[in-house]
């Protein structure tokens, strides 16, 4: 009987808006549903709130929301000025209706609250909204007698609308110790948070109610990220991750890579093409570090080692041990296809203060392959790790992977030739050369010394330097074409470089 009451009293409201007499209209006052915030499960007040509420008679109001968000609907006539019927049944729909016979009207101050809607939240994002589908669903009337319609257009500017959305939970972090060895002990950590729930999951389906679960007996099945959630009266917070390693300290990753050298690929006399493979020219001539060659009654020996054990590279590795023909003439046991020695590492970053984790030097071969040789050939680290790459050579511009490397089946594998190396965003540097789809490290970098990034760019430096050995032969580091002999056609690179610069960062 009251619901059916209410339908009459808007049907009587209607008719009353519609066929009141019309004196000097006045304006209708502003009702504002606000927005509102809340957990799942919890209640939610929506205190509608007036403004401009003076010499009010009538008022017919239709609010709609979301039934999947919002449920168990309630009206409260919190201010009492006008008695308000209500209508809940419809999911969705609340329907409002009043009027006094107070002569004069009744009035609120402005920002009192008129009335009060409360819900159970389930969940989610709802409106709660005007209807205004017709002019009379949300209206008001003057005083009586007549209870004139009142001005509310654009209704937009009068009835205004409110909101609920979900809740922030607490916001926590998540962290681990790793790396565990095989065999270990992984302990995960979140913050606490008086009163919470956790909610962890991760690798091989591992789950978790515990603030700080602990994982025995860790395999590289347990390597992975771990992701936690904190609940608090219902609201769930971010999800905070922690990324965990395991490790044989006994396994090794090994490298599989692959880079070109401009000077290799160039045209030593024209300097007008690229081909590849690369030219082998300095081993042919005998001239890489432990070879001899003889010139007339002269033999001409490059000392032995790896080129790397120098400023600014301070490398000691004795790679370059193996090769070395101790001043006798003769190619020192290098293969036929080694081009020249470029030092390979492995950085847990891109940008400063990255950390240097596996260093090695290697032979780079004709087809562009680094070879690392036996016995420096492994990198002691977490086999499911993810590096940046760096190759650098004496006389190019180094280079870098362009993303971390994710390590597979223990080994790292990635190709310069066929990718553009690292370019900080917005640095506008360079990376490496492209002619036809092939990349290839910038050459004319000579000039690498212990001065601050001094070789990540080509300059004036490297034009000194290829003007001191201008006209002598051997392993020089003005020979930018790589053929034994500094001339011109060195210089002819350096000139096309000039200016181009790495983002790649090297503060040893």
């Amino acid at each position: 009987m009251k619901e059916k009451a209410v339908v009459i009293l808007l049907a009587i409201l209607n008719l009353v808006f519609t066929l009141s007499p019309s004196p000097a209209q006045t304006v209708a006052p502003v009702t504002t549903i606000p927005e509102q915030e809340a957990c799942p499960g919890q209640r939610v007040e929506f205190p509608v709130t007036v403004t401009g509420f003076n010499g009010i008679g009538a008022v017919s109001l239709t609010i709609l929301y979301n039934s999947q968000v919002l449920t168990e609907p309630q009206f409260t006539n919190t201010s009492g000025v006008i008695s308000l019927g209500s209508s809940l049944t419809t999911p969705g729909v609340i329907r409002l209706s009043g009027f006094t016979s107070a002569a004069g009207g009744v009035s609120l101050a402005d920002g009192a609250t008129f009335f009060t809607l409360s819900f159970t939240f389930q969940g989610g994002v709802s409106a709660l909204a005007f209807d205004h589908t017709y002019s009379t669903t949300c209206q008001y009337g003057g005083p009586p007698p007549g209870y004139a319609p009142l001005a509310d257009s654009p209704k937009s500017d009068y009835f205004i609308d409110g909101e609920i959305n979900p809740g922030a939970g607490p916001v926590i972090t998540a962290g681990s110790n790793s790396p565990v060895n095989v065999g270990g002990t992984i302990l995960l950590t979140a913050t606490p948070v008086a009163g919470a729930t956790y909610n962890w999951s991760g690798p091989g389906g591992f789950v978790s109610s515990e603030q700080n679960p602990v994982i025995g007996n860790a395999d590289f099945s347990n390597a992975g990220e771990y992701s936690v959630t904190a609940t608090l009266a219902g609201c769930v917070g971010p999800e905070a991750t922690t990324s965990v390693a395991v490790i044989d300290p006994g396994a090794c990753i090994r490298i599989d890579a692959k880079v070109y050298l401009e000077g290799a690929l160039i045209n030593p006399v024209t300097s007008a093409e690229y081909t590849v493979p690369m030219r082998t020219t300095l081993n042919d001539l005998q001239m890489l570090p432990g070879q001899a060659y003889q010139d007339g009654a002269t033999i001409f020996y490059t000392p032995a080692g790896q080129p790397y054990n120098t400023e600014p590279w301070n490398y000691d590795g004795a790679e370059g041990s193996l090769f070395d023909t101790g001043g006798s003439v003769g190619n020192a046991g290098y293969p036929a296809t080694v081009v020249d020695w470029v030092l390979v590492s492995l950085r847990n970053t891109a940008g400063a203060g990255y950390q240097k984790i596996c260093e090695k030097a290697a032979l780079l071969l004709s087809d562009g392959t680094i070879e690392m040789l036996e016995g420096f050939d492994c990198c002691d680290l977490d086999m499911n790790g993810s590096y940046y790459l760096v190759v650098e050579h004496r006389n190019h511009l180094l280079v870098m992977s362009h993303v971390p490397v994710q390590v597979v089946a223990g080994t790292l594998t990635y190709d310069f030739t066929a990718q553009q190396s690292y370019i900080l965003p917005g640095s506008g540097l360079w990376g490496q050369k492209e002619v036809d789809g092939i990349f290839f490290m910038f050459g004319g970098n000579g000039n690498q010394s212990a001065n601050a990034d001094s070789d990540t760019d080509i300059n004036a430096d490297d034009q000194s330097t290829w003007e001191s050995h201008n006209g002598r032969q051997g392993y020089r580091s003005g020979d930018y074409n790589l053929n034994g002999d500094t001339n011109s056609n060195d210089r002819i690179i350096w000139e096309r470089n000039n200016g181009h610069g790495t983002s790649v960062i090297r503060n040893y």
